[in-house]
């Protein structure tokens, strides 16, 4: 993800929390209205009141399943490669000719271990910040919408 993107994604909670309110608003309104004339209620926007929230929920639903099935994926792999590096620094371990071979033969490993975990805990760090955005979209683009029509 670009810089510019997620500052720009960065904004969407905020604005989502700032203009949810006035989507409520009107639609309270509305319904407040449709209570008591049920015949001239707005059935169109009733309809989309529901509608909208399926559209939502599926579209934010379906961003986070991607993200996480990315997400096991590179855990997977980040656990096979450790598996593999451990067997490749037993092996050595084993054949080593002293005990000074052997500490460093473990320190190198121990280091290699430590950058390739925050190597890809940052990566799966990024991937969750973009899951997260990605998942809050769809409900960040139906309420700026919906704020705008509404407040016509």
């Amino acid at each position: 993800m670009t810089g510019r993107r997620r500052a720009k994604s960065g904004q969407h909670g905020p604005e989502l929390l700032a203009r949810a309110p006035e989507v409520i608003a009107a639609r309270l309104r509305l319904m407040a209205e449709g209570l008591a004339d049920p015949l001239n209620a707005d059935h169109t926007e009733m309809r989309l009141m529901a509608s909208e929230k399926v559209e939502a929920l599926s579209a934010s639903a379906a961003a986070t399943s991607r993200h996480l099935h990315h997400i096991a994926g590179q855990m997977s792999e980040a656990a096979s490669r450790e598996a593999g590096e451990a067997a490749r620094t037993a092996r050595a371990v084993l054949t080593a000719g002293n005990p000074l071979t052997v500490a460093s033969l473990q320190t190198a490993w121990m280091l290699g271990l430590w950058y390739r975990a925050a190597e890809t805990g940052l990566a799966l760090s990024r991937r969750m910040e973009t899951a997260g955005q990605d998942a809050l979209r769809p409900f960040h683009r139906a309420t700026i919408a919906n704020a705008d029509r509404l407040k016509r």
